[in-house]
């Protein structure tokens, strides 16, 4: 088992990214004589260990699906919707991007074609879905690292725009998520992301519940014989904050919530947040940034270190 998870973390380890057999999960996920995906969601998400667990090896079970089953579940917009996201983000010659949860790349991708002479980082804890990211890239300003969100190994007040996909609903403890994007954003910095949301009510939060449970499940069986594959998205968003809630944690931390788009009747939003400057300046810090006059702070902290495991050196100037 060791040598397998050092064998997982080893960059230079290239695993095929096709699947051979019609139910090939990491052997370590499933059971050993049918190879299907068998961890439990409900011995799995109370707490912020077990739920990195399980989210890791999930991922890990349907990367080699992951941008189909996206396309699936979304009706085929989940690609509008994030070309949505990079349309609203500000205008900036060169900014320093992460994209948390990056999964296969999209959102990364997409950033760097906004911001051609950006640094954009994609981080994920799910190896195979680095793997995936990897081999699709084509881009000379993208990198991508095994990082936790709950634990950037990247320098304070360091970066300009922070997305994420499916990223927060997913996050081991959501509060030390949204404080690490606290830490590494610049003030006026922006983050933008784009999740499965929760209604505010107890009779719409149901209806949403059962019908995503039913729907994503239905996937979840036919692709991997394991209903709860994909109505983990439904368990997961059961106890994740609703709208109005998950507004209070962000203004709560220290930032200002300055967009927000709802997709299929709220069943997905797309919510965009600034860091203020200064909570007694928290007017002005939100007219200069998101009308792109906030000043940027040094790029890359005068050069030094922003993520250090990605090798960035060779990037434009």
């Amino acid at each position: 088992m060791v040598d397998r998870e050092i064998e997982r973390g080893n960059r230079n380890h290239k695993p095929s990214l096709v699947c051979c057999k019609p139910f090939c999960g990491p052997f370590e996920n499933g059971d050993p004589v049918t190879g299907r995906f068998v961890l439990k969601i409900g011995d799995h998400l109370e707490n912020g260990e077990t739920k990195k667990y399980y989210t890791e090896r999930n991922f890990s079970e349907v990367a080699p699906r992951y941008d189909f089953i996206t396309r699936v579940l979304s009706f085929g917009r989940d690609a509008a919707w994030k070309r949505t996201l990079i349309s609203l983000l500000p205008s900036h010659q060169s900014p320093v991007c992460v994209d948390l949860a990056c999964g296969t790349g999209d959102i990364a991708f997409l950033l760097a074609s906004k911001y051609p002479r950006g640094r954009i980082a994609g981080v994920d804890i799910t190896e195979p879905m680095l793997d995936i990211a990897r081999h699709r890239n084509t881009h000379p300003n993208v990198s991508f690292t095994n990082q936790d969100m709950g634990s950037l190994d990247i320098v304070s007040e360091s970066v300009d725009i922070v997305t994420g996909g499916y990223a927060l609903r997913n996050a081991p403890d959501l509060g030390t998520a949204i404080d690490e994007i606290s830490r590494v954003l610049k003030p006026c910095g922006v983050a933008a992301f784009l999740d499965f949301s929760k209604p505010g009510g107890k009779i719409p939060q149901k209806m949403e519940y059962w019908g995503l449970k039913i729907w994503t499940g239905l996937w979840g069986t036919l692709l991997h014989r394991n209903h709860e594959v994909y109505s983990y998205i439904a368990e997961s968003l059961q106890r994740f904050p609703d709208r109005p809630h998950l507004r209070d944690i962000f203004r709560d931390k220290g930032f200002s919530v300055i967009d927000s788009r709802l997709f299929f009747g709220g069943v997905t939003e797309l919510l965009m947040v600034q860091k203020l400057r200064h909570a007694k300046r928290h007017d002005r810090c939100l007219s200069e940034s998101y009308r792109h006059r906030c000043a940027p702070a040094s790029i890359w902290c005068d050069r030094v270190g922003f993520l250090p495991r990605l090798q960035l050196g060779f990037l434009p100037a």
